[in-house]
């Protein structure tokens, strides 16, 4: 008995001996879980007008040379995008910023000028009292922010050139145009991509 007793001692004690990094503290082989998602990226222009949205300055013969028409506004534009390097807004005149006669291929007596002024926040619109011509392309850049997220706005005014004469000797010349008739054209388009 005294045999069996000394056995099972030494056999308990070296069970409680082993070292601590092998005994079992729960999972040794843990589960990693890799999670991920996808966002679309999106650099769009909203108009809450149908397109193309048509501009009538009216009856330019009604209006001084040197004089322009009233402002015909378009509002309501936005500017949405998602992208974190920003966007850039580009504003393209076919007829590089005149209207043409209908017809014609331009020139001197077949051609009306115009301007636009660009108003709006976080860098797309000018500087108060700016008025630009379409003559060459408008690129506006502007930096990815909570603006573009959520939905910039913006707006241009155009303002077409008037095309009577003043100040004619003979009144009994009537009125006179330094244009020939006609419908006088030009198509502008605006436009928002991705950096």
């Amino acid at each position: 008995m005294k045999k069996t007793l000394a056995l099972i001692a030494s056999t308990t004690a070296v069970a409680f001996a082993a070292p601590v990094s092998a005994q079992s503290t729960g999972n040794q082989n843990p589960i990693v879980h890799e999670l991920e998602g996808e966002v679309a990226g999106i650099c769009t222009l909203a108009d809450f007008q149908a397109s193309p949205i048509q501009i009538d300055f009216g009856m330019l013969s009604d209006v001084d040379v040197g004089q322009q028409t009233n402002p015909a506004d378009v509002n309501g534009m936005t500017v949405i995008c998602n992208d974190p390097d920003g966007g850039t807004l580009s504003i393209t005149s076919q007829n590089q910023g005149i209207l043409k006669r209908e017809g014609s291929n331009g020139g001197a007596q077949n051609t009306v000028g115009y301007t636009v002024v660009l108003s709006g926040g976080s860098g797309l619109g000018d500087p108060t009292g700016t008025v630009r011509t379409l003559g060459n392309p408008v690129q506006k850049t502007f930096a990815a922010s909570s603006a573009f997220l959520n939905g910039q706005s913006f707006s241009l005014s155009f303002r077409a050139n008037g095309v009577r004469e003043t100040g004619v000797a003979n009144a009994n010349q009537g009125t006179r145009t330094t244009v020939f008739a006609g419908i006088y054209t030009d198509t502008v388009t605006v436009a928002v991509t991705a950096n």
